[in-house]
This record gives structure tokens, sequence and C-alpha cells, in this order.
């Protein structure tokens, strides 16, 4: 469940220090251990393709 106790955290994909926004195209709601990943290796969050 996403609550404030298990720890979830938005992520910015660019972050504010580098011109980021809080734009929804610019959010992920991050597991905090997949959060501590992306920023410390660096990496892009890439949303899954919707199936029709």
């Amino acid at each position: 469940m996403i609550t404030k106790s298990s720890g979830w955290r938005l992520f910015h994909e660019i972050r504010k220090i580098d011109g980021g926004t809080d734009a929804v195209g610019n959010l992920k709601m991050l597991h905090p251990d997949c959060h501590r990943n992306a920023r410390a290796l660096r990496h892009s969050v890439v949303e899954p393709a919707y199936s029709l």
C-alpha cells in the first residue's frame, strides 16, 4: 500500500536542481529502494507500455 509510512517517494525525472519542475510529467512514484538506486546509479525511470 502506498502511504506516508510505507516510504514511497516522488521521483523527479529531471531533478529540480537541474531545472526540473513539479509538473506531473516529471514526477514518478517510486518504492524507497528503487528511489535510492535510481539516484545513486543515475537511472531513468520508464513507465511500462499500456496494453490495449
